[in-house]
């Protein structure tokens, strides 16, 4: 495991543990979601016309923080995705074990 997945905390796929299949399966769903709300931000009515009559900073105060929540959202994405990528590379790894044996 990468010290990258170790700081995501990448679920470890293991006998006891969840299957591989239904982790892969939700997380892709998860990053799936992210996707779309991308795409429903990219949709989004975000004018200054509906800010200046609430004053002078009223537009960059709500751009500034649409930024932020945009930003937010593309990392969470970004980690989610991350994860699902360990937990792929745990599956290819315990696959590449069982044909060594």
């Amino acid at each position: 495991m990468s010290d990258n997945e170790q700081a995501l905390c990448v679920p470890c796929v293991h006998l006891n543990g969840s299957g591989s299949d239904t982790l892969l399966k939700e997380y892709r769903e998860v990053v799936e979601a992210f996707d779309e709300l991308q795409l429903a931000l990219q949709r989004l009515t975000f004018h200054s016309r509906d800010y200046y009559v609430l004053g002078d900073d009223a537009w960059k105060v709500a751009r500034d923080a649409e930024t932020a929540r945009r930003a937010m959202v593309s990392r969470c994405r970004d980690e989610y995705r991350q994860i699902m990528v360990g937990i792929r590379r745990q599956i290819r790894d315990k696959e590449r074990q069982r044909e060594v044996r």
